[in-house]
């Protein structure tokens, strides 16, 4: 089974020279993420690369994340994150696959119940414990109808769930992402989901798991925390 892992980004807001190989719990981020993929049944992962690509790779290539690692590098970097999945548009499988933020945690039970699902559409992870989320104004909101996302973004004003950086991705997202690029010269991955949104093409799948966003150094400690309490960074379902 094969994963998209974003990870070219800049990862301004939090400060550090190289957000991917940024320590937690005495292990580089991206490897964490890795070490969780491969622990929730990934066998294989297809990592997006950009910004200081070339100390990304050596920091995963001199560790063993437990599964094979492929890196596409991505020059438009600066640009939104939805032009790094296009970026590796090609090595997607024809039936989909698993699709996370390279800067997100997730316990491996979170990923093996998507990849035992085998979604037959795009389908988001969502958490509908809201007022859980420590950076709401930062946080991608999702609406939905059942197991609809009907919208999906930052700016939205009526949602019931948060965008939780874990998804299933198909043909149609790739799709959906280049029409955006073509209009807009530029895309994320929520413009994509927006877009299948609006005629119904997204499902939610709910999580009530602890996960993680990476975005600032208050979200370090957090993530500090939780791990140490793991077992200095073990995996835990």
């Amino acid at each position: 089974m094969r994963a998209l892992v974003l990870a070219a980004g800049l990862g301004q807001r939090l400060g550090g020279a190289s957000k991917p190989l940024a320590p937690v719990a005495g292990r580089p981020l991206l490897l964490h993420v890795l070490d969780r993929l491969a622990a929730g049944g990934v066998t294989e992962a297809v990592v997006v690369i950009g910004h200081r690509a070339a100390s990304v790779r050596a920091g995963v290539c001199e560790s063993d994340p437990g599964l094979t690692v492929h890196f596409r590098e991505h020059d438009g970097y600066r640009g939104g994150n939805g032009r790094s999945v296009l970026a590796a548009a090609d090595l997607l499988p024809s039936n989909g696959g698993l699709l996370i933020m390279g800067d997100h945690l997730h316990r491996p039970t979170t990923i093996a119940e998507l990849l035992a699902a085998a979604p037959g559409e795009t389908t988001v992870v969502v958490d509908p414990q809201v007022t859980h989320c420590p950076d709401l104004a930062e946080a991608t909101k999702v609406a939905c109808d059942g197991d609809r996302v009907i919208s999906i973004g930052k700016q939205i004003d009526d949602y019931d769930a948060i965008d939780t950086g874990l998804f299933w991705i198909r043909s149609d997202l790739m799709k959906a992402l280049a029409d955006v690029e073509a209009r807009q010269g530029d895309c994320t991955v929520s413009d994509g989901m927006a877009r299948l949104a609006r005629e119904r093409q997204v499902a939610a799948r709910t999580t009530l798991a602890p996960w993680l966003d990476m975005d600032t150094p208050d979200d370090w400690v957090r993530a500090e925390g939780l791990l140490l309490r793991e077992g200095n960074g073990k995996v835990h379902a």
